[in-house]
């Protein structure tokens, strides 16, 4: 039986690259980005390092699980197909359990040599992997010379290649175990099947738990709550995704005229659990990517939004020439007063502290801070801030009517506002904060540029007051917010690139299924071309085909990510990274527009594939 099944791999060698190419393309990216992990164990255990490697086994991760849904896919299609050749093995007096041994060892050769191309090709994934890495905001971090390629790696690849391989063609395997002996005598159509009640009924309660775990989520501002969420409606996608995949795809091909047109919607409808397979696995890489847009674009309007609130010119404090890097250190009170002297300055406020009780607390004047920035208050108003009273940033975790203890004083909140990244301390009048703990020592200084005075000269008159007192730094605060963004634009990429990859795993799975399902529709093609189709258009209704699929497949992952991202930027409201949701359409319709050109570059190679089918001999097929 070993030898039978060797020679049948031989002998439809194509198919076996088709089912093995989308393997080795997930493998290949495992394995490129566990060699940028391991590259990073290299250098230590910085926190830098730290999150590129736990960015790394996620996006590892992701390619796992969407190149097992392929592989599923393709193993459950080529076994389909080949419900004749085993009937034959039946007939010469194969038994049930070795055909299912056939099966399985022809899916574990499929995936050894899957592992051996995805680890060849591993290296060339690690190479752009690391530029991206290297490019982004955590340049540096990875050590100088080449990818580390360990043995965990080369053991990793050989188990993504083969286990999933392996367990995707259990149940077929099963399946060709049934198949009976009289099935060599007849042409079998691979059949769409039916819809079982319980597999609907598990769908719809996937379903529901996985959008039951969005409003919970939000209530609870526990973000770990949407990973069991996300998983359980991804299940409930696959598992009722034959009820309206179909339907779907007919509704989006819509708009498509002409027989070509309507030829290639009606196929990618009538086949709906084929359909729904290749669209979820395309699924899962664009709802990440969909998920993450809408995350980062979510934060950054929240961080635009704080510099435009921010209206300070120049900070002032001993914390180290790094502006991203801040230690507290107190300021000598002449320093204030000298900036306060200069003519360029329209406004000098202080963030003041006092050591009360063992513990140092600091706040600014509430009066003086409005003159450089603009809070937005939950609850209260600046107003509300008096004698005995006072505001706290909703990081605290305070609410109006709460007792904050400073020392020996009780202090009553009468306002909470939105901290900023540049702004959470809480706010007091200045006699308030001198009365709780004695003299007031300032921190940090925030300037404001007078108006009509040139930046340049503002800067070094600061820069002059400052001279004399060792220690103190000036920062612009412009630059700071600059150097913070374009951080933050640059781990937006890499998070993008990352998920992308998924995507483009899951449109290889398109390109795989539209190239197997040839071989089974090679009559319809030659009845096609012999009833006068051309070529071209041959060509152009698989292409169609093509891009239902995908844009079935774009259409699942922009509504389950957008879901999801709306639920992860509002639990971020709330932590010390705050958002404000931002559906990033012009992000989104590009995001639609590239899967509509993917679909049909992935459909290519399937379309000419269409178009050489030998019109007699597809007619002449038994």
């Amino acid at each position: 039986m070993i030898r039978v099944t060797l020679r049948g791999l031989r002998a439809r060698g194509w198919r076996a690259l088709l089912t093995g190419l989308t393997a080795a393309v997930g493998v290949a990216i495992v394995v490129g980005t566990l060699m940028v992990g391991d590259t990073a164990d290299r250098s230590g255990g910085s926190e830098g390092v730290d999150l590129v490697r736990t960015i790394m086994l996620l996006a590892g991760g992701v390619a796992v699980l969407v190149g097992g849904f392929i592989v599923n896919l393709t193993m459950s299609v080529t076994v389909a197909q080949r419900t004749r050749e085993l009937g034959l093995l039946r007939c010469i007096g194969a038994d049930r359990r070795q055909v299912r041994r056939s099966v399985l060892l022809e899916a574990l050769a499929v995936g050894v040599l899957a592992a051996a191309a995805g680890l060849a090709a591993g290296h060339g994934v690690a190479v752009v992997l690391r530029a991206a890495v290297d490019a982004g905001p955590f340049q540096g971090d990875l050590p100088a010379g080449g990818s580390v390629l360990s043995g965990r790696t080369v053991v990793a690849a050989f188990a993504v290649g083969c286990l999933p391989m392996l367990l995707s063609a259990l149940a077929p395997a099963r399946r060709a175990g049934r198949v009976a002996p009289v099935a060599a005598l007849r042409e079998v159509a691979p059949s769409a099947g039916r819809m079982r009640p319980r597999r609907i009924g598990a769908g719809a309660l996937a379903l529901a738990v996985g959008l039951a775990a969005l409003p919970l989520a939000v209530a609870t501002r526990q973000g770990l709550l949407l990973l069991p969420g996300a998983a359980s409606t991804l299940l409930a996608v696959r598992l009722l995704g034959p009820l309206f995949a179909g339907r779907l795809a007919d509704v989006l091909g819509a708009p498509l005229r002409g027989v070509v047109g309507g030829l290639g919607r009606r196929n990618a409808a009538r086949s709906p659990d084929r359909t729904a397979a290749t669209a979820t696995a395309l699924m899962i890489g664009l709802a990440l990517l969909t998920l993450v847009s809408i995350v980062f674009s979510s934060i950054e309007k929240a961080v635009l939004n704080d510099v435009h609130r921010d209206h300070v010119d120049f900070q002032v404090w001993a914390g180290g020439p790094d502006p991203t890097v801040r230690r507290a250190a107190p300021m000598d009170p002449e320093a204030v007063r000298r900036l306060r002297a200069l003519p360029e300055l329209s406004a000098v406020v202080t963030v003041d502290c006092v050591a009360t009780g063992g513990a140092t607390f600091c706040a600014a004047d509430p009066a003086q801070l409005a003159r450089v920035v603009d809070l937005e208050f939950s609850a209260g108003s600046l107003a509300a801030v008096t004698s005995g009273g006072v505001a706290v940033s909703d990081r605290d975790g305070r609410a109006p009517g709460a007792t904050l203890r400073v020392g020996d004083a009780d202090l009553t909140v009468t306002a909470v506002y939105r901290a900023t990244d540049n702004f959470n301390a809480a706010l007091i009048p200045s006699a308030e904060l001198a009365r709780i703990g004695g003299a007031p020592y300032p921190m940090t200084a925030l300037t404001r540029v007078a108006p009509g005075v040139d930046r340049g000269a503002a800067r070094s008159a600061v820069a002059r007051a400052t001279a004399g007192f060792p220690g103190l730094d000036v920062h612009d605060r412009a630059a700071f917010h600059a150097h913070d963004l374009a951080q933050f634009r640059n781990a937006g990429r890499v998070y993008r690139a990352l998920t992308a990859l998924a995507a483009v795993l899951g449109l290889f799975g398109v390109a795989t299924t539209l190239a197997l399902s040839i071989v089974e529709r090679r009559r319809e093609f030659g009845l096609l071309r012999a009833v006068g189709m051309g070529r071209r258009q041959l060509r152009a209704m698989v292409r169609v085909e093509g891009v239902l699929i995908a844009l079935v497949g774009a259409a699942l992952g922009l509504t389950v990510g957008v879901l999801f991202g709306w639920a992860a930027a509002a639990v971020l409201a709330h932590s010390s990274q705050p958002t404000r949701f931002t559906l990033p359409v012009g992000a989104l319709a590009a995001i639609v527009v590239l899967v509509t050109a993917a679909g049909l570059l992935a459909a290519a190679v399937p379309a000419r594939l269409a178009a050489r089918v030998d019109v007699l001999r597809a007619v002449a097929a038994e």
